[in-house]
């Protein structure tokens, strides 16, 4: 199986809509690439994986798309009308249809063009087997420990433990996040810290459920997730499957904590003793009396996710939220911040 990777040159200002014309071109496998910072945007969990060190922002965007060729079979997919690709589950792709989309997009960037400023918007073209793309993972990720834990690709069959007590498999090809940054390790030393045998555990913003799965190998007894993109539900499912724990330990639920008062009432309230939140500063300030509220008396708050300079900030909000700060714990350029009720 191959993808073709198209990528347009073009704007920050103009990425948008740029995505828009793909989308209406029914292009959903979309990737936009700037150096703006991520800092206030809802992202939350493991994903994206995030680094503080960009180059500098000269205003230039990426907007790329992906299409799948099969080998060996005619494609399926038409152009309508001359407007607008419709695509067929398993269609594959082929050169002509390449050109005829490429075609229509060319035409709608040329009228974007005259309201904005567009750059040069130029498109090229790249291509990848799916085994590729898997094999640069193997040759890129490794396994490496935190404390008395061991984070071991699935494609080891021979992990190393180098005298770690758990073990957790990931498919980093797979998975949103795979523990090795800043953010995740400080939570994951966190919780072999503070994490009881028998405890009930939230994961606010679980991502790919890394530090769900962490605190059922630490002895959690059920864990409780949330997060605001509902296509966490395949990483996470993967993760557990890859760690051999059954599903039935853990309950995802999809909202945004802080407005949503269903699902508030659905996470419960005074309900458990270990609450993560490997989250940015600008969603945990806000949430912290929702985080407090779930909380039951001596539980503790593992966050993380806080860029150098915002740690203070989130300390306030803990505190203004009736939890007492416990430590504050800095790695690279990122902060945890550990609280008690």
């Amino acid at each position: 199986m191959k993808w073709i990777c198209f990528s347009i040159h073009t704007t920050v200002e103009a990425e948008d809509y740029v995505s828009a014309i793909l989308y209406s071109l029914d292009v959903s496998n979309i990737e936009v690439v700037d150096n703006q910072p991520v800092f206030g945007l809802e992202v939350q969990g493991d994903y994206p994986e995030l680094y503080p060190d960009l180059p500098e922002d000269d205003g230039s965007a990426e907007v790329k798309f992906y299409l799948e060729v099969k080998d060996g079979t005619e494609n399926t997919a038409l152009l309508n009308s001359g407007t607008e690709i419709q695509e067929a589950d398993t269609c594959p792709w082929n050169e002509s249809n390449f050109q005829k989309l490429l075609d229509e997009i060319r035409i709608r960037m040329m009228e974007l063009k005259k309201v904005m400023d567009i750059g040069p918007a130029n498109i090229t073209r790249d291509e990848t087997d799916e085994e590729d793309w898997e094999n640069n993972w193997k040759n890129y990720f490794h396994g490496f420990s935190i404390g008395s834990l061991r984070i071991e690709p699935t494609w080891e069959e021979n992990p190393k433990m180098d005298g770690a007590e758990k073990l957790l498999r990931i498919d980093p090809g797979l998975a949103f996040g795979t523990g090795a940054h800043e953010t995740t390790n400080l939570v994951i030393t966190q919780i072999q810290k503070y994490l009881k045998e028998g405890d009930q555990v939230l994961d606010v913003g679980c991502g790919s459920g890394i530090l769900s799965i962490v605190s059922l190998l630490y002895g959690a007894n059920f864990v409780t997730e949330t997060d605001i993109d509902p296509l966490c539900k395949e990483a996470v499912s993967e993760n557990f499957l890859n760690n051999k724990l059954d599903e039935s330990l853990t309950k995802l639920y999809i909202g945004d904590l802080t407005s949503d008062k269903t699902l508030q009432d659905q996470i419960g309230h005074g309900c458990y003793d270990v609450v993560c939140a490997n989250i940015l500063a600008d969603i945990l300030i806000p949430m912290a009396n929702q985080i407090a509220d779930t909380m039951k008396k001596g539980a503790y708050v593992l966050t993380s996710g806080i860029i150098n300079g915002r740690e203070e900030d989130v300390a306030k909000a803990l505190s203004d939220a009736g939890l007492t700060i416990v430590e504050k714990n800095r790695l690279g350029d990122w902060w945890n911040v550990t609280a008690q009720k």
